[in-house]
């Protein structure tokens, strides 16, 4: 059923056991009992609690279909994408295979932020940058080289995320359009059900009303209840 695939490729990706996810092969199970439910609710909460919170990976198209075609990914290993949408760029730049720089244009940032606009001034920094980066072995291109190849991984691994979620949407759409016509069809099965419903509720009451004629045929002649 496409439904529990895509919910057990889900659990796998947070690391929750997909026992809970029902088969629709498996005979159904033994009913709990309120003692058994009751923990099972403590020992499902645990779990969200511990596993869920402390690290949950993005879902990628493979994990919905294991037949999925490859995804583009700009870099490997641990993702650099947090749960809530912040980037570690350390561990970007550093799967990106930025070079080490001797002198950062991080450092640097923190050197021109409260730089007067004017060019006097741009270009006093300039010389205290230059000074700093002597004592490195550090010189401005360098400095501009490391901000060029930072800003190349970070529009590399953003293009290739827009990618991922395009082949993402694509796959959770089939997945919305299959549950989606399940609903329909077990609509039609609940709107035919009713109508068969009516039909023998109304023949019921027609033959109830054709033998009332033989009961009132019979009844000033017999005791009828």
């Amino acid at each position: 059923m496409p439904g529990n695939k895509f919910l057990k490729a889900l659990a796998g990706q947070f690391g929750l056991s997909t026992d809970a996810i029902p088969d629709p092969d498996a005979p159904p199970a033994d009913p709990l009992t309120p003692a058994e439910r009751r923990q099972a609710e403590i020992e499902l909460q645990a779990t969200l609690r511990g596993k869920i919170v402390a690290q949950r990976p993005r879902v990628t198209v493979r994990d919905l279909d294991t037949d999925a075609p490859d995804v583009p990914a700009p870099v490997s290993g641990a993702n650099p994408a947090r749960e809530d949408g912040s980037i570690d760029f350390a561990a970007l730049y550093a799967q990106a295979h930025v070079p080490p720089a001797k002198f950062t244009a991080e450092q640097a940032l923190d050197i021109i932020k409260d730089c007067d606009p004017s060019d006097a001034a741009r270009k006093q920094t300039i010389k205290v940058i230059a000074t700093f980066g002597k004592n490195v072995g550090a010189t401005p291109d360098e400095i501009v080289v490391d901000a060029a190849d930072k800003q190349d991984a970070l529009h590399s691994f953003l293009g290739a995320r827009n990618d991922e979620l395009v082949v993402f949407n694509s796959k959770a759409d089939e997945q919305v359009a299959a549950l989606l016509a399940r609903a329909e069809q077990i609509k039609q099965m609940k709107d035919a059900a009713a109508q068969q419903h009516a039909l023998i509720q109304t023949a019921c009451r027609e033959e109830a009303a054709r033998l009332e004629q033989v009961k009132d045929f019979f009844r000033q002649e017999i005791s009828i209840p």
